[in-house]
């Protein structure tokens, strides 16, 4: 998540947001909580990639179903 807030770059033209969704990314940080919102993020995969896994987690959590190295795996196939 530090990865996904820290490397985050806002290129380009903002598009005209009128509809669509919000992705919101936190983490804590020693005594500080980093997090970064994104409006319509279609064109950067990487929040996406990020966004899918983190709501399989939640959905595997919610059916005691975690698999850590199932996410270990998913992580490793994002681009840097």
């Amino acid at each position: 998540m530090v990865s996904v807030i820290v490397n985050y770059k806002a290129k380009g033209v903002p598009a005209t947001v009128l509809d669509g969704y919000s992705l919101s990314f936190r983490a804590v940080i020693d005594d500080e909580v980093w997090s970064l919102r994104i409006r319509s993020p279609q064109r950067n995969n990487i929040l996406l990639k990020m966004a899918d896994l983190c709501r399989q987690i939640i959905t595997d959590a919610i059916a005691y179903e975690l698999d850590e190295a199932k996410y270990i795996t998913v992580l490793d196939t994002f681009e840097n």
